[in-house]
């Protein structure tokens, strides 16, 4: 099944891992900065983003800049949350 473009340039992840990969090779720390993350980050806009979100996050990269990404961190100790009962 193909998909349907939505902005930006990723056709396969393969070829994204070549380009990033010398990267990595000479410096993790810049791979992850340079490229791991704004990849995480542009993957949550591109699943769950409007098509605005979309097209700028993908004329942000295309243009050279980065994103970031920050998820929530509970403390190890705490309590999951509860599972939900009704419709989301």
């Amino acid at each position: 099944m193909k998909r349907r473009v939505r902005a930006g340039r990723l056709a396969r992840l393969d070829g994204s891992v070549r380009a990033v990969r010398p990267v990595f090779g000479r410096d993790v720390s810049i791979g992850l900065g340079y490229g791991a993350t704004s990849f995480v980050a542009a993957a949550n806009v591109w699943l769950h983003g409007s098509a605005e979100q979309r097209q700028d996050t993908a004329r942000l990269l295309l243009g050279g800049g980065r994103l970031t990404v920050a998820y929530e961190a509970r403390p190890s100790h705490a309590k999951p949350p509860a599972p939900r009962t009704g419709p989301a």
